[in-house]
């Protein structure tokens, strides 16, 4: 899928003027500095953008150690490594998000590659923590779900059980959504909201 030629430039820009508050909420390693940031960042979207697959997976952290799930479906991680002899030995495209320096910066832009790729997503688990105990924030999940409401996504019936699925409407355009896009809307969500409609998400 081609990529808007300004859309690196626009991860730049965005990343460097909000790194300081990107920083100080990360619960990860966004990077060493702005630049390094936003170029790991948009790394993880293209790879998800451009994954051969239709869809991702999301869910407990454990899917991404769950070596099974990472064999069938690959992992989404920023760059091939290369063996001592200079072959490359990791793809960088699967459903599952497998980057090893972790971010909500690297989460948030995994989310939108999905959504510029009209990716369907899959949630998988019996029962799920959305929001924080301690000061009623969200979760790293209860977040992926938002940004994914915010985007247009809806929940689709599926038969196969644990499995909850997301699509975004044929008809809506989600090019132009931009992570700073999603942070201004994100920052206006109700927690309450996506707790009442997590009240009712569990699998059928």
């Amino acid at each position: 899928m081609a990529i808007r030629p300004d859309l690196r430039t626009t991860f730049q820009t965005e990343i460097a003027d909000s790194f300081a508050a990107i920083y100080k909420r990360d619960k990860g390693n966004p990077g060493k500095n702005a630049k390094d940031a936003a170029k790991r960042a948009y790394e993880i979207f293209q790879n998800t953008l451009n994954s051969p697959l239709d869809f991702i997976l999301i869910g407990p952290d454990q899917i991404r150690s769950n070596s099974e799930l990472a064999e069938n479906l690959g992992l989404i991680i920023t760059h091939q490594k290369k063996t001592k002899r200079g072959k490359e030995n990791e793809v960088v495209h699967g459903a599952i998000l497998g980057e090893s320096q972790w971010s909500l910066l690297i989460n948030d832009a995994f989310i939108l590659g999905a959504i510029h790729g009209h990716k369907e997503v899959f949630l998988l688990g019996k029962s799920f923590k959305i929001i924080e105990e301690r000061d009623s924030s969200l979760t790293t999940l209860g977040r992926e779900i938002a940004l994914l409401q915010i985007a247009g996504y809806q929940r689709v019936a599926t038969e196969e059980k644990e499995l909850i699925a997301f699509q975004l409407p044929e008809e809506i355009s989600a090019e132009d959504l931009t992570l700073q896009a999603l942070w201004n809307r994100l920052d206006q969500f109700e927690v309450e909201a996506i707790s009442r409609f997590f009240d009712t998400l569990e699998c059928d």
